[in-house]
């Protein structure tokens, strides 16, 4: 059992460059990721002026049933066990303490293990200040509580197996 935790200051972002997802035709494991090449939108501003946004190219694809999407909006929706560009379900996630837990890959389940097990949880300081931002910081109340660590090490595990399925 690791003993300490120490908050790097990751945040939720930080684990959703590649999300595994169940494919909606063939409902096998799949994966949403960004493509390197970003769009960028050229927006009028006022005058001469000119500003740039750039948005992230997104591709779904399955390696079982070939299927494969490309998400180029601007909007996403976060929040949930699904991805947040194709809604897909996500692979890794499964009932614990009546709520739903879930990851987006494997980098995603090791954070979750590592804070649920640690004895002792050190909050993430940067320059004197505590950043409430992170990730652990922003993890369900009921996946930080210490009566329900067994269980949630339990739902763990149980990702783990999923990530051993394809």
């Amino acid at each position: 059992m690791t003993s300490i935790f120490t908050d790097s200051g990751q945040i939720l972002e930080d684990f959703a460059e590649r999300m595994d997802v169940c494919c909606p035709m063939c409902h096998r494991r799949a994966c949403v990721m960004r493509i390197s090449a970003d769009e960028k939108e050229l927006l009028p501003g006022g005058g001469s002026l000119r500003f740039h946004r750039t948005f992230s190219v997104w591709k779904f694809s399955c390696l079982h049933c070939g299927s494969t999407r490309l998400w180029q909006g601007s909007v996403q929706r976060r929040g949930g066990p699904y991805d947040w560009y194709f809604r897909f379900s996500l692979w890794l996630q499964t009932p614990c303490c009546g709520e739903i837990l879930w990851a987006f890959n494997e980098d995603h389940v090791r954070f979750l293990e590592q804070y649920v097990l640690a004895k002792q949880r050190m909050k993430f300081h940067e320059e004197g200040w505590v950043r409430n931002g992170t990730l652990a910081s922003r993890l369900p109340i009921w996946i930080k509580r210490a009566k329900n660590r067994e269980e949630v090490v339990k739902g763990i595990l149980r990702l783990k197996k999923l990530q051993e399925k394809s």
